[in-house]
């Protein structure tokens, strides 16, 4: 069998022609974030973990740490006026939260960042930079980024050139829509809230004392009901008034300290893998307070991570 002849500027393997072209449809790719496809949601999912204040926490650090680094717009072979020209148009951006709006890749993949652009002293500048939500857009089988409108719903609209900006976080040919870090930390949190749940339930029942009543055994079954009744009370006042021939006990679980560890060593367990996530280190979950360094390693982001993303909102600068 002849093999067909190809130039070596075609794309030998492109998506149309793979194993997986008619199982994921022809005009949409869908987001192929394990977590997303278990749980049959679309990627607003991760927004709720930003209430836990680990995951936030971790976020926080990780786009303060880029943004105390010092930037500056390199001249390299552009004019003295031209280097003026955009000096003054990034000092009228609010480029810390440009920043953050970058850096929200990381958190969720990628970031679809819209540009608006106006006229200024003779010069079409960008203005303002809006972070739109991540579900609002999807990618299709050219890895091509799209608007998802009322009207195209399924397949999406082009986006014009020059007016969006798209950072993203480990994206590759088979996942344009990149790997966000709240995927890694979507499990621990759920193991943490379950943690925290049955926690609290284990402390109302057993983290008190059991009072038990104690009547003859010829009490009759209305003198057990208002023995009953009394306890009951007792455990909102804590006082109560029984008959002379019966008794008060309060009853300790001696097992509630082991299981309190249990718990407590879920929740430990899960901040620990949320801090390695956003972090590279254990964080808070290992640092040993009021000894030498451990504040510091409960927040510090690792250097290397701070780098990484300085390099993007930097690559991200650059398109602009």
């Amino acid at each position: 069998m002849a093999k067909p002849k190809m130039s070596l500027t075609q794309e030998l393997a492109p998506r149309s022609r793979s194993i997986d072209f008619y199982g994921i449809g022809n005009l949409l790719l869908p987001n192929p974030d394990p977590v997303l496809k278990k749980q049959g949601r679309d990627i607003s999912i991760y927004q709720e973990l930003l209430t836990d204040d680990r995951v936030a926490g971790g976020m926080i650090n990780r786009t303060a740490a880029s943004k105390a680094l010092l930037w500056e717009i390199d001249r390299e072979q552009a004019t003295a006026r031209q280097h003026k020209a955009l000096q003054d148009i990034f000092n009228r951006l609010p480029m810390n939260r440009i920043m953050e709006q970058i850096l929200k890749a990381r958190a969720c993949g990628f970031a679809p960042i819209e540009v608006m652009w106006a006229l200024r002293d003779g010069l079409t500048v960008p203005v303002e930079l809006v972070l739109k939500p991540q579900p609002w857009f999807l990618f299709d089988q050219e890895n091509i980024l799209k608007f998802r409108s009322l009207q195209n719903y399924m397949v999406g609209e082009e986006l014009p050139p020059c007016k969006f900006l798209c950072p993203t976080n480990e994206a590759d040919y088979a996942n344009p829509y990149g790997l966000g870090l709240l995927s890694r930390c979507f499990w621990p949190v759920t193991f943490k809230r379950g943690g925290w749940k049955f926690w609290t339930t284990f402390a109302e029942r057993f983290g008190q004392v059991w009072p038990i009543g104690k009547l003859p055994r010829t009490a009759t079954e209305k003198q057990t009901t208002d023995l009953l009744d009394v306890l009951d009370r007792m455990l909102q006042d804590g006082s109560a008034v029984i008959p002379d021939d019966g008794s008060i006990e309060l009853l300790e679980s001696g097992t509630k300290g082991g299981t309190s560890d249990l718990f407590r060593g879920i929740i430990a367990e899960a901040n620990t893998a949320i801090s390695t996530v956003w972090l590279g280190h254990a964080g808070g979950g290992e640092s040993t307070p009021g000894k030498l360094g451990g504040e510091s390693l409960a927040t510090d982001v690792r250097d290397d991570l701070r780098d990484d993303d300085a390099n993007l909102i930097m690559e991200t600068l650059q398109q602009l």
